[in-house]
C-alpha cells in the first residue's frame, strides 16, 4: 500500500487564508456506469500514491487507478477542514 497524497496549498487555496493548509484527495468520485446511464461508484476512500513510478503515473491511484483529480479534494488548514472550498464531481469522461 502506497503513501497518503498530502500536498501544500498554494495561491489561496486555503479558504479563509488562516495559517499553513495542506490538500488531500479523499474518496473517489468517478462514476463507473455511465455507460448504462446509471451512477455507481468504486468505493475507494482516500487516494493513495503509486510509488516506484515515473510522474505522470503517479497521478493515478493504486487502490482503485482513477485520475487523482477523480478524488474529492479537501484543504485542510490549522483549524481543520475546509468544507467551503467544495469539489465538483468529474465531467462525463465518455463525451
Amino acid at each position: 500500500m502506497g503513501s497518503r497524497q498530502d500536498q501544500p496549498a498554494v495561491n489561496g487555496e486555503q479558504g479563509d487564508g488562516a495559517g499553513a493548509a495542506y490538500v488531500r484527495y479523499r474518496e473517489c468520485q468517478r462514476n463507473h456506469a455511465i455507460g448504462i446511464g446509471r451512477y455507481a461508484v468504486d468505493g475507494c476512500q482516500e487516494f493513495t500514491v503509486l510509488m516506484g513510478v515515473d510522474e505522470a503515473a503517479m497521478l493515478l491511484c493504486a487502490a482503485c487507478g482513477c485520475h487523482r483529480n477523480f478524488h474529492r479534494r479537501e484543504v485542510v488548514n490549522e483549524f481543520g477542514v475546509d468544507y467551503h472550498a467544495p469539489r465538483t464531481p468529474p465531467a462525463d469522461e465518455h463525451r
